[in-house]
């Protein structure tokens, strides 16, 4: 196979990986907001960093690239790629805690909110 095809299939694969974590985001947003508001928030962090290190891995590596191809950065090319590589496996640990809290929270009862009830009791 040629590299220009391996290009491709990684293009594919990463469009299709953004496509996912938008729909997740979206069904955070409207599904999760409107049913459980407990879980919103650590489902929405964790939709919003899967996408965000989506986004890093999809930009980041080809602009890297061009800048140590370019020669302003040869020597630390490796350093900027293991950086990338580091922030975007740190922001993927966080998103899968964030939403195990999330599932923990749809596992149990929904907590009752209520203005007239008073704080514990």
């Amino acid at each position: 196979m040629s590299t220009g095809l391996y290009g491709v299939i990684s293009a594919l694969f990463g469009f299709t990986n953004f496509v996912v974590h938008v729909i997740f985001l979206i069904i955070t947003l409207t599904l999760v907001r409107s049913r459980r508001p407990d879980a919103f928030f650590p489902f929405t962090m964790a939709a919003a960093l899967l996408l965000l290190q989506t986004l890093l891995n999809l930009t980041g590596p080809p602009l890297v690239g061009r800048l140590v191809s370019a020669g302003s950065y040869s020597s630390g090319g490796m350093r900027m790629f293991t950086i990338l590589f580091g922030f975007g496996t740190m922001m993927s640990v966080i998103a899968w805690i964030l939403m195990m809290v999330g599932l923990v929270k749809t596992a149990s009862p929904p907590e009752e909110f209520s203005l007239n009830r008073p704080p514990g009791g």
